[in-house]
């Protein structure tokens, strides 16, 4: 698949797992320069070296950060910008804040999704916005959950907080769209991602089986009958980055199997 952005530079965050480390692999293949972020170094580090195994000649480089640092990633994105000289491309993804009903979830875990799942979105934008209209040219896919437009049991925070980035994102399109900066959300369900292995897991200890067998209940619940790669969710993101995709502005994209319930 050629896109059309050979040259072009991205930064991914969450890019050291996951769908986040999926887009960045794609993107390498698309001839893109990549800066992954995440907390850890070791998990950096290890898809630093996976991904520098599918490179061309362009330039692959990490930072750490923490989602929830102000400071932290306007670092990264001046590293970036150092390193680079500009930012083309912004890829914002984040680990869902935690499960929990009304209840259970309190004002300081509030505050904490605020900061991490929310704010995060805010300043990684507008950091990056300032040199995507310097060049006339720009793209942000957010990666958020189907929580964005239907509510999951249990997952309160999620359900307050994403739809909140579906508002952010259809403001901001109007207002960029004419330097050609193209903003969109991607909502991923059943995905098999580390996170959501781990819950797996979680349940699988709960309920004394092996993951195997709670993964083969959990495929048959859905209209797919099989749990999505991140590779899979990765193309999706991938082409909203490229050249085909301007005319694509504010959307919001479900990536679900025919999962989720909703109209639009």
């Amino acid at each position: 698949m050629n896109l059309g952005i050979k040259g072009k530079k991205a930064l991914v965050f969450g890019g050291s797992a996951g769908i986040g480390k999926a887009i960045a692999a794609e993107l390498v293949k698309e001839g893109v320069d990549i800066c992954i972020a995440s907390r850890s170094n070791e998990k950096l580090d290890l898809a630093l070296k996976e991904l520098k195994s599918l490179q061309g000649l362009q330039k692959i480089i990490k930072h750490d950060c923490d989602m929830s640092s102000k400071e932290q990633i306007q670092k990264t994105i001046d590293y970036c910008l150092l390193e680079f000289g500009q930012i083309d491309i912004l890829i914002n993804n984040q680990g869902g804040p935690m499960a929990g009903s009304f209840e259970k979830i309190d004002e300081e875990q509030l505050f904490e999704a605020l900061q991490t799942n929310l704010l995060s979105f805010f300043r990684s934008i507008k950091g990056c916005l300032p040199n995507m209209k310097k060049n006339k040219w720009g793209r942000i896919v957010n990666i958020l959950s189907v929580s964005a437009k239907e509510p999951i049991p249990n997952m309160l925070l999620s359900n307050m907080i994403r739809p909140a980035i579906l508002g952010m994102t259809k403001t901001i399109s109007a207002e960029i769209a004419k330097d050609k900066i193209t903003i969109n959300n991607v909502l991923p369900s059943a995905v098999l991602t580390d996170r959501s292995r781990t819950l797996v897991q979680e349940r699988a200890n709960k309920e004394n089986r092996p993951i195997d067998d709670v993964l083969k209940d959990i495929a048959a619940t859905l209209p797919s009958q099989y749990l999505a790669s991140p590779e899979e969710l990765a193309q999706i993101a991938t082409f909203l980055c490229g050249q085909g995709a301007s005319y694509i502005n504010g959307s919001t994209i479900s990536v679900d199997g025919a999962s989720s319930k909703t109209l639009f």
